[in-house]
């Protein structure tokens, strides 16, 4: 029996430019420049807060722009990507972070009913 060797070709070029942009309490926005022109995809990890990075998703090649939804609010999320093919993983780009806004309070930003109520009486009304 024979040993066969798979050819390969070299690993992607990292991509470079990486952001991260809360979009809202529970949503964010990650970016890079995608420079390589042989990746199969592109790994993101994920840590939150001081916690250690891990392997959060990957996505198809040439892909620039990944929203990371059902997040918590205000938390820091902080990302790094890096492309891979058969060749190997390119190194991972720099990292970038964005802290989830707080959450909106009272769900339709209108005044409750006892709130109307009290605003009537305090204005001479019966509410």
């Amino acid at each position: 029996m024979g040993l066969f060797l798979l050819a390969t070709g070299p690993a992607p070029a990292a991509p470079t430019t990486p952001g991260a942009q809360a979009l809202s309490h529970n949503a964010v926005r990650v970016t890079w420049v995608d420079v390589a022109d042989n990746e199969d995809g592109v790994r993101i990890d994920r840590k939150i807060g001081a916690g250690a990075f891990s392997l959060h998703v990957t996505v198809g090649p040439e892909v620039e722009t990944y929203d990371d939804t059902g997040l918590n609010a205000e938390t820091l999320y902080t990302y790094r990507v890096r492309a891979f093919n058969s060749g190997g993983e390119s190194s991972n780009s720099s990292e970038a972070g964005a802290t989830t806004p707080a959450a909106p309070v009272g769900g339709g930003g209108g005044a409750t009913r006892r709130h109307r109520r009290g605003m009537a009486r305090a204005l001479g009304g019966t509410g």
